[in-house]
This record gives C-alpha cells, structure tokens and sequence, in this order.
C-alpha cells in the first residue's frame, strides 16, 4: 500500500515538472511575443522571387460581377403567451414557534424537510 503511494507521488512529481517547463515555454511564446511585441525582432529577409503577387481571373472576374439581393422581408416576431405557473405545494413539518427554537428537531423525515 505505501509502495502504491510512493508510485503515485512520484508520477505526480513528474507531471508538475513537465507542466512547469511546458508553461515556461507557453510564457515565452504567447507573453514575449504577443504582449510586448518582441515577435519583430528576429525578421529574416524573404527571397524577392516570392514576393509576387498572387491573382486568379477568375477570383478577380467574380469581384466584378456583383449580385444584388432584394432587401429582406422582416417578419412579424410573435408574441409569447405566458405560461401559467403551478401553485407552491405546502411543506409538511414542524410548526414553527419560538418554542420549537431549543428542541431537537428530525432533519429529514421521509420525503417531509425539517422547518424551522
């Protein structure tokens, strides 16, 4: 049993390292680079054979073709009736006075809860 404990300790030991190293390098990542802008500094100069740009006729022959849609219709939004709520059932227990304030009272009796 105390092996068993051991083991479980150790695995939990493990673990925690593992997530403190994988969160030191989630901090470097999204803090560093996101929050104080350090992304911008390591920028590696690109080839200007890629630098081209990229147009399809077709993307551009669509962009010129502008569908007009009628306007929308609205609807009549309908009304909701409102829904009748049941009446409270009565709570069946001890009769509260200030007399009943120092006795002892059964807290759970059947499907009756204690009242006070």
């Amino acid at each position: 049993m105390h092996r068993l404990f051991w083991i479980f300790c150790s695995f939990l030991i493990i673990l925690t390292l593992i997530s403190a190293i994988g969160g030191g390098i989630r901090y470097r990542e999204n803090f560093m680079d996101e929050v104080l802008d350090n992304m911008y500094d390591n920028v590696k100069d690109v080839d200007p054979s890629v630098m081209r740009t990229l147009t399809m006729n077709n993307v551009v022959e669509e962009e010129a073709v502008i569908k007009s849609r009628p306007a929308p219709v609205p609807t009549p939004v309908p009304v909701p009736t409102p829904v009748p709520t049941p009446p409270t059932p009565q709570v069946k227990g001890v009769q509260s006075d200030l007399s009943t304030n120092y006795k002892v009272i059964e807290a759970f009796n059947g499907n009756v809860y204690a009242t006070f």
